[in-house]
């Protein structure tokens, strides 16, 4: 899946895992596009969604939102959801006091 504004969203089915692969930037023109894939991965009905948010370059608070709806989404399924933040914006947004406590987030 190509969104606007140079993001990009490759979907992967691994047995039981879901595994979204995100690159470019969530910003306010391409946050839907994002919550669109996880909630299209959700529909597959996973045991386990990974989100793979390492090779994103702009990463803001609307995102953290859609990951905190989709977590929400997920326990409702029974699925787990990992984010995998890299150490790049989505690691400082992640690394605020409070901001992960909520989310399932990979070294």
């Amino acid at each position: 899946m190509v969104a606007p504004e140079n993001l990009e969203v490759r979907s992967q089915s691994l047995g039981s895992t879901e595994v979204l692969s995100v690159t470019g930037e969530v910003g306010s023109a391409t946050v839907d596009a994002l919550a669109g894939a996880i909630r299209d991965g959700l529909a597959a009905e996973p045991e386990t969604m990974v989100v793979d948010l390492s090779e994103v370059a702009a990463f803001g608070a609307r995102g953290l939102g859609v990951l905190l709806a989709a977590d929400d989404r997920a326990r409702r399924l029974d699925c787990r959801l990992v984010v995998v933040p890299g150490t790049g914006p989505v690691r400082r947004l992640l690394d605020m006091p409070g901001a992960d406590q909520r989310l399932t987030v990979a070294s």
